[in-house]
């Protein structure tokens, strides 16, 4: 999403209740909520968009080329 900060208040002010403080994953600053039922929720801005495929070779786990 392009605006976590937004997005978790919007999440906060419909009863949803934050997990603590966001934490850094490596594609962005993250958030897990639950929502009024406890169901868990986690959310994510992208900041760093391709890094997890760029660490581990994109989608091909097994490391063949092209």
């Amino acid at each position: 999403m392009k605006n976590l900060k937004a997005a978790a208040k919007d999440l906060r002010a419909r009863g949803w209740k934050p997990e603590g403080r966001s934490v850094e994953i490596p594609p962005g600053p993250c958030y897990v909520f639950k929502d009024p039922s406890g169901n868990p929720l986690g959310i994510f801005e992208n900041a760093r968009p391709g890094l997890v495929d760029q660490a581990f070779g994109g989608s091909d786990r097994r490391g063949a080329k092209g």
